[in-house]
């Protein structure tokens, strides 16, 4: 190869070296962004500042089993959102006598922690008596599919929580719903810049209500065909009564109760009966919901809801005192 021949290949190297470079530059952005901003993230969304600024009921009043310590409930409520909304405590103490403890959360909650907060209440606090699990019956099952119920808070709580292993762990496995809740929680963080903080009142709801959240709205008007996002898993039901149902502790599996005229009715009879406690499965008016939210009932819902919570309890404690020794 001669000089010339030599020089017009140095150049054509220096060329398409230059143009991998501005690629590289062009794609850095592309690539650093979303990293840049899960990290902005994390560091921004468990702060208390974003808490109370929130303007999110559930994400400033989450996790109310872990502000229970040493404390002696004999009847425990755990689930979905319909059980933290519509079971309401101090009906069933009422009813019961016995201290009541709503420590239900949102379906989003038991989706990435599984039972989590149920075990360390249980580890902090005495042994309930009588543990009432209670979800919508298309929210009976587990699985690891966070694309189809909300899961915000639920991230937010393991990030301010667990160990950071844990959650990169965790959060590595579900890529896109991590990039949402980064981008959704900048995005409140950007809209509530000026915002006042939350109340003493909204901060403190569920101490307030011994762990009811309770939700106001105008009623259902009709009933309408919500898409479910699964069906009654046995094996997870089962699960739970083998895992909890030891250590003098009854435990009552319990479907919420759907509107009389809700399509999945039939479907629901057909499946829930040989699963759940509350059987015959109850139906209420459409208007004892709040309208457009997925079976979280009113304040007369939660009265008829948190009764029969009540008749099953003053049931098996009279079953108990007819078999106790004498």
């Amino acid at each position: 190869m001669n000089g010339s021949e030599a020089a017009a290949q140095g150049r054509k190297e220096m060329s398409d070296s230059g143009r991998t470079r501005s690629l590289y530059l062009y794609l850095l952005p592309m690539v650093a962004s979303p990293l840049l901003m899960i990290a902005a993230a994390f560091f921004i969304i468990p702060t208390t500042w974003f808490i109370q600024h929130s303007g999110n009921t559930y994400l400033e009043n989450l996790a109310y089993a872990t502000k229970l310590q040493n404390v002696d409930c004999p009847v425990v409520v755990w689930g979905d959102s319909t059980a933290m909304v519509g079971v309401d405590p101090a009906v069933i103490k009422a009813r019961t006598g016995l201290t009541t403890c709503n420590i239900a959360e949102f379906k989003g909650m038991a989706l990435v922690t599984q039972t989590l907060l149920l075990d360390e209440f249980l580890e902090h606090n005495r042994r309930p008596r009588y543990l009432v699990i209670l979800f919508a019956p298309e929210a009976m099952f587990m699985n690891t599919d966070w694309s189809k119920t909300p899961t915000f808070e639920a991230i937010t709580y393991l990030v301010q929580t667990q160990p950071k292993e844990k959650v990169f762990r965790t959060l590595a496995l579900h890529p896109v719903d991590t990039l949402g809740w980064a981008g959704l929680g900048l995005r409140m963080t950007l809209t509530r810049l000026d915002s006042k903080p939350a109340s003493f009142a909204t901060l403190h709801q569920r101490e307030l209500h011994h762990g009811q959240l309770p939700v106001t709205g105008p009623p259902e008007v009709s009933c309408e065909k919500i898409p479910r996002n699964g069906v009654p898993d046995p094996r997870w039901l089962q699960g739970l009564r083998r895992r909890y149902n030891v250590d003098g502790t009854k435990v009552f599996i319990d479907a919420t109760p759907t509107p009389s005229c809700d399509p999945g009715l039939v479907a629901n009879l057909r499946v829930l009966p040989p699963l759940i406690d509350n059987n015959p499965y109850p139906t209420y008016p459409y208007d004892f919901y709040i309208k457009g939210d997925r079976l979280h009932v009113n304040a007369r819902g939660a009265t008829m809801l948190s009764n029969m919570v009540a008749d099953q309890i003053l049931k098996q404690m009279k079953w108990e005192a007819l078999v106790a020794p004498r």
